[in-house]
């Protein structure tokens, strides 16, 4: 993790030796080759000549090419107001057209669409119901940034003055939280600043959950790792077991032709036995265009046996966009383990055989919910035992001294009386 301040105050009086003792913050972005190794960018409330357009094409570019998660929090002073011009590289990354700012004092009602009730981050309880309860209670906003979600990205959340009988165009039009997938990445727009307002009486559980939930989301499509301009891929997870199936995506760039309905679209899987060794093919396996995201197919493998797989495109009606500079089709590579053992797959406690070895052993077996009685049980108990040790006279001056002293005396008196 790294934080970039771009203001800090407190530096203009420091030497530069004294800045990096400190550990402050950084004061610019990573540089290109640090850049794109971030699964996640959080960008804040910056300015426009703090974040001038070299480096806004810089962060474009981690997100269409790269394929990195960028998250824009909406600000006070410049964000995303100052970056809307036309042409703007982070104004088309901005998921939102015709940004508005709203200022209640009474509070902005903050209400998930269904779309956002089924997304992951932000389920803040188990339960889906409990979830929605929390987020009725959550505290709202007194200040945002809203506008219409783009052709394209899905609101989440909104903040229509309707609440739950805005119709799906008034969610649209004062979207809050909207997600977009821009190139072969994806973007998320937070039209307000205020999430830290969720600690009321709750401390950092809503706060911390909310976030690490987006993070974790974003860093999720790591899959991505094999491909080129036009096409990226890979599987969901880089291990898998033999009884799990293999779920396979693959994201088309913008400047791939949108592909029949009919067209053939798959992935073929090779695998090899032994490291090093040979690698047959084992499987083509279809995919499907995922209806709720332009551009990405989709595929499941199942049953397939261990080893060290590597997955390669076969879509030929794009054959030529998905070559690398070599001439050559790229591969994403995964891996297949044997399945768990009847022991792992069984992971329910036994009471019977846990109560037979207590009673065998003199113990006793208490389950979680009646661990206070363990303290009672555990009384103070004393046992007698002997052990006969062997101790010389010349070991303990206590002994020694008073024994040759009697043994003086009866010498002295046996001298005196003529014995000795």
């Amino acid at each position: 993790t790294k934080t970039v301040v771009f203001d800090q105050p407190r530096l203009r009086i420091l030497k530069e030796d004294a800045i990096k003792n400190l550990k402050l913050p950084d004061t610019t972005l990573p540089g290109p080759d640090e850049l794109p190794r971030n699964d996640c960018i959080i960008l804040g409330d910056v300015a426009l000549e703090q974040l001038p357009l070299e480096e806004r094409l810089r962060l474009e570019k981690y997100v269409a090419d790269r394929g990195g998660t960028l998250i824009i929090l909406a600000g006070k002073r410049s964000m995303p107001l100052e970056f809307m011009k036309p042409g703007d590289p982070l104004g088309r990354m901005i998921p939102i057209t015709d940004p508005r700012v709203v200022d209640r004092q009474e509070g902005i009602p903050l209400t998930l669409s269904g779309e956002g009730m089924q997304t992951g981050f932000l389920r803040m309880e188990t339960e889906l119901g409990a979830s929605q309860e929390r987020w009725a209670l959550l505290p709202p906003p007194f200040w945002a940034v809203t506008g219409k979600a783009k052709e394209g990205a899905v609101t989440l959340a909104h903040g229509s003055l309707q609440e739950a009988k805005a119709t799906r165009e008034e969610e649209r039009f004062s979207s809050l939280i909207v997600r977009q997938y821009y190139g072969f990445g994806r973007v998320v727009y937070v039209g307000f600043d205020s999430t830290w307002r969720w600690r009321f009486k709750q401390g950092d559980k809503y706060h911390h959950r909310f976030w690490s939930q987006i993070i974790r989301w974003a860093a999720s499509d790591r899959a991505l790792i094999a491909g080129n301009e036009h096409v990226r891929f890979g599987v969901r997870e880089p291990v898998y077991r033999s009884d799990q199936d293999v779920e396979m995506i693959v994201r088309l760039g913008e400047s791939v032709q949108k592909l029949d309905a009919n067209a053939l679209k798959g992935a073929k899987l090779f695998r090899k036995t032994t490291p090093g060794g040979p690698e047959e093919a084992v499987a083509l396996t279809p995919l499907k265009p995922n209806p709720e995201i332009p551009g990405q197919l989709e595929g499941i493998q199942s049953n397939l046996p261990p080893g060290d797989y590597s997955m390669e495109l076969s879509i030929p009606d794009i054959e030529n966009k998905l070559l690398d500079a070599d001439g050559k089709k790229p591969r994403a590579t995964f891996k297949v383990l044997p399945p768990e053992t009847g022991e792992m797959l069984n992971l329910a406690t036994n009471w019977e055989r846990m109560k037979e070895i207590a009673d065998k052993s003199g113990g006793l077996m208490l389950p979680a919910d009646k661990a206070a009685e363990l303290i009672e049980k555990l009384q103070t108990r004393t046992a007698s035992r002997e052990i006969p040790t062997d101790k010389f006279l010349w070991q303990s001056w206590w002994l020694l001294v008073p024994l040759l002293t009697l043994l003086t005396v009866e010498w002295l008196m046996r001298k005196w009386v003529g014995l000795a």
